[in-house]
Parts: structure tokens; C-alpha cells; sequence
């Protein structure tokens, strides 16, 4: 193969790969946001769910318990499963 010819089939590869990346970025920033609206959706859904057991239940506050800095409750009052299995239901 002639330098000529080879130097072109290196930028023609080099050019292609540029492409390549460029198309990956395109496609992680769009899984990205299909993965945020699919979450959102998700917690919208999960807020229906709890509203729903809330009413049903007589509940007057319901903590989230990973984020609310609850150091100790009873099991008893943990509705983790109830909300699950009417998320499920859905």
C-alpha cells in the first residue's frame, strides 16, 4: 500500500472513530435521560401508592426510613411491603 493511500485510510479510520464516540456520547446522554424520567415516573407512582395506604390506613405522617433519620422504630409500623405489594397491584 502506497503512504498516500495508507495516510487516507488513517484519517478515513481516524474520522470514523471520532464518529463512533460521538454517536456513544449521544446515545449514554439519552440513556441517561430515559433513566431520569423513568425514575421520576417510578417515584410518582410510589407517591400514589403511599397516598393511597395513608388515606386507607389513617396515617398521619409516613418517613421515608433510609432518609429521614430514624435511628429506631417498631417493625410494626413499617408499611415497606404494603406499599410493594400495592405498587405491584398496579
Amino acid at each position: 500500500m502506497s503512504s498516500s493511500r495508507r495516510k487516507s485510510q488513517e484519517e478515513k479510520l481516524a474520522t470514523e472513530l471520532k464518529e463512533l464516540r460521538r454517536l456513544k456520547e449521544d446515545i449514554e446522554v439519552e440513556i441517561g435521560k430515559m433513566e431520569r424520567e423513568l425514575t421520576q415516573q417510578a417515584l410518582r407512582d410510589i407517591e400514589k401508592v403511599i397516598k393511597k395506604i395513608a388515606k386507607k390506613e389513617d396515617y398521619a405522617i409516613i418517613f421515608e426510613k433510609n432518609a429521614a433519620g430514624i435511628v429506631y422504630f417498631k417493625d410494626s409500623v413499617d408499611i415497606t411491603e404494603s406499599i410493594i405489594t400495592d405498587y405491584d397491584k398496579r
